[in-house]
């Protein structure tokens, strides 16, 4: 059976249609919660009710682990926050990590605390757990930690890079069970794990078994006990072989252009999903909408999807977004979400 959906990118879509710059939706708790009202009354008319709304939530931020190692996290004028790096050397990163870090100390989860305490007193008949301040992968989070510079180091230092990964893994895991205690959780999830790692692509896969694949494991030890699923964009065909080694049970390639469902199907036995991204649904005909669904539901996907973004709400762009619906919907599929 194939499964469809429609995503909000909540943090660049409910700030434009407000009114809200994504700076202020950030920093400020009304603009976020003007963000959540207005920007989710105007998804219903722009969408015509073909978008769900999202949950009211703090705003999404994958970049909380690391801004607790010290990583300055920028926050520019009515666009999306980045990450500086902040480790000059392997070995000062592997300082820090050895070190005691206490996450309930760092002010942006102070912040965020605060933001959370603002919406829940802001959306009362809203269920809304403490979120948002997130954390990403072992490969991308060395990544931020140290630029440029770590996919030299693994070269450079390959023993050192292998010992820096396993402590950042570590402290990722630390991370994932002290935000859980936060939400009165259990420490290890039963049910599945999921892991986002971007970066990972960045190494070569004759290089996986030594720089990926032994903290991807350790990181889902770490967290579950259930299923795997794994998000990484822009693998190449010589990477999928080791998904089935790491046990991930769900794989999520979105923008991956050296990829198509036909090549992730003959190489993997693998669930996965498929994305019409935002830049290639804004140059297509509603007609051709209706074609891409009917096409790739005939390549063997198990879940097909579009995002909403803010550039999707202009023009005929929300009549895409009909067609999409439409399509599945004609076609039969699976289960939706929109």
């Amino acid at each position: 059976m194939i499964n469809w959906s429609v995503t909000v990118i909540e943090e660049e879509t409910l700030p434009y249609l407000a009114g809200v710059g994504i700076d202020e939706f950030y920093l400020d708790p009304e603009s976020c919660v003007r963000a959540y009202k207005l920007g989710r009354s105007r998804l219903t008319e722009v969408f015509r009710g073909n978008v769900s709304h999202p949950s009211a939530s703090c705003p999404p931020l994958s970049y909380g682990h690391v801004a607790c190692l010290g990583c300055g996290i920028v926050f520019p004028e009515d666009s999306e926050p980045y990450a500086k790096p902040v480790f000059s050397s392997l070995d000062e990163g592997i300082e820090v990590l050895e070190g005691e870090i206490d996450f309930k100390a760092n002010p942006l989860f102070v912040h965020y605390q605060k933001m959370h305490r603002y919406l829940v007193n802001a959306f009362p008949n809203e269920r809304i757990p403490f979120g948002g301040f997130g954390w990403e992968g072992p490969i991308t989070s060395a990544g931020l930690l140290r630029g440029q510079g770590f996919f030299s180091d693994i070269h450079k230092e390959p023993n050192k890079a292998e010992q820096f990964l396993k402590l950042l893994t570590k402290s990722i895991i630390m991370f994932i069970q002290f935000i859980r205690e936060v939400n009165g959780e259990e420490k290890i999830d039963r049910n599945s794990g999921g892991l986002a790692d971007d970066f990972a692509s960045f190494i070569h896969p004759s290089l996986w078994t030594k720089f990926v694949i032994p903290y991807w494991d350790q990181y889902y030890r770490g967290i579950t006990t259930g299923r795997r699923v794994v998000h990484c964009e822009n693998l190449s065909p010589g990477h999928l072989r080791y998904l089935a080694e790491i046990g991930i049970a769900f794989y999520e390639p979105s923008v991956s252009p050296k990829l198509n469902p036909k090549i992730i199907r003959k190489l993997t036995d693998i669930p996965f999903n498929w994305l019409l991204p935002t830049f290639k649904l804004a140059t297509m005909t509603e007609e051709e909408v209706r074609q891409w669904v009917i096409q790739v539901a005939g390549m063997g996907v198990n879940h097909m999807w579009v995002e909403v973004d803010k550039s999707i709400c202009e023009g005929n762009n929300p009549n895409k977004i009909s067609a999409f619906v439409n399509a599945c919907k004609e076609i039969d599929l699976g289960a939706g979400s929109s």
